[in-house]
């Protein structure tokens, strides 16, 4: 049909009276100068050729959106399950998020299961990589077990690392590596304050405590003729041994030691100690002179060419309270001695009351009686 005219058309009803069992009944077709455009039947819709959109559909602009559905991802594009990336224009492959094993654990790195987790595995080898650097800062806080940092500025060094143990914070003392490259035997960590670091440098000599050799009043021998006696002196609280020296006869208490074998040599002294006090103590300034004589023999030496060399201390003033004990040294170099290592020096101990210094001696009886309750030979090691 064809009219020029306007006319109202309410529908178009195409329809057949039962489905057809015979292939093309039933078929609807649209030919326009012999090509068939459209053909509609119970099987669906078959369009031939292009379709021209002018509008929207439902809402959608199809002109503006054709070039998003030519590109748009589809099921297709996968390959697999899993994560998709785009490699190319119009070339998607599916990729899995993985780790390096002691480095980083990642879990479900397809997505499929859940997302993808990365983490640190319990051990961790860095072993492969060429520097790791930590934190780093001005005064960094670390108050916790385990927390490590690297302290740019504390007083007084450079580049300071430190950690805390859980208790409380502790630092690792660290050096220039130049210092490292030619070290010298023996050489120790010290602090250098004008390049404020620690620096290789050589030890200071070492300090060997002295050899130290001492008597009790009691363990004095008195093996001279001229000995003082051993008494007891009884104070409010202590009661101990004594030896009692006079004043009018010179009298002795002996003793032996052997010389070590690391003894030093030169000017280095030996100390000479007593210990004592007066028996009354004097009401003034009264003195004793103390000496140690000693002699030295060597090992398979003859003990009848030995002969006794004295040692004068100054003359050391009694105190003038009563009971309080007074301490006299005096030194002399170990070259003047001439002890050596495994000598055996034979000593004995003396008050030097013929001494013109002496002058405990202003009273009666036993008055002016200079009581010894200790000695010690005191010699430098190398």
């Amino acid at each position: 049909m064809y009219d020029t005219g306007a006319q109202t058309l309410d529908y178009v009803l195409f329809q057949t009276d039962a489905a057809s069992a015979t292939a093309d009944k039933g078929l609807y077709r649209f030919n326009v100068d012999g090509t068939n455009i459209l053909d509609i039947d119970d099987g669906g819709l078959e369009l031939t050729g292009s379709i021209t959109v002018s509008g929207t559909v439902d809402g959608r602009d199809i002109a503006a959106d054709g070039s998003t559905l030519d590109t748009a991802v589809l099921d297709a594009d996968f390959a697999a399950n899993g994560l998709c990336t785009r490699t190319a224009s119009g070339t998607y492959t599916n990729r899995t998020i993985t780790g390096t094993a002691n480095e980083i654990t990642v879990t479900d790195g397809d997505g499929v299961s859940g997302n993808p987790t990365l983490s640190l595995p319990a051990a961790i080898d860095l072993g492969g990589k060429t520097s790791l650097e930590i934190p780093n800062s001005a005064s960094p806080t670390v108050d916790a077990a385990g927390e490590i940092a690297v302290d740019t500025t504390i007083t007084d060094f450079t580049g300071l690392i430190k950690y805390h143990d859980g208790t409380e914070e502790l630092a690792v003392v660290a050096m220039p590596v130049a210092e490292l490259t030619s070290p010298t035997d023996g050489h120790v960590v010290s602090y250098n304050a004008t390049n404020n670091e620690f620096e290789l440098a050589a030890a200071g000599a070492a300090t060997v405590p002295d050899f130290v050799v001492q008597w009790s009043a009691e363990a004095l021998d008195p093996a001279e003729t001229s000995f003082a006696p051993l008494e007891t002196l009884t104070t409010t609280n202590i009661k101990q041994k004594v030896r009692s020296f006079d004043y009018a006869t010179v009298e002795y208490a002996n003793c032996k030691f052997e010389v070590p074998p690391d003894v030093s040599s030169g000017s280095d002294t030996v100390t000479f100690s007593v210990k004592w006090q007066a028996r009354t103590a004097p009401a003034g300034a009264e003195n004793v002179v103390w000496q140690f004589e000693h002699a030295a023999v060597a090992n398979e030496e003859d003990l009848d060419s030995a002969t006794y060399t004295a040692e004068v201390a100054t003359a050391d003033s009694a105190t003038t309270t009563q009971n309080n004990m007074i301490r006299t040294t005096w030194t002399e170099t170990l070259s003047n001695l001439g002890w050596v290592a495994g000598d055996t020096v034979y000593g004995r101990w003396s008050r030097k009351s013929t001494d013109a210094n002496d002058t405990l001696d202003t009273r009666a009886d036993t008055n002016d009686d200079a009581l010894l309750m200790h000695t010690a030979v005191i010699i430098p090691q190398a």
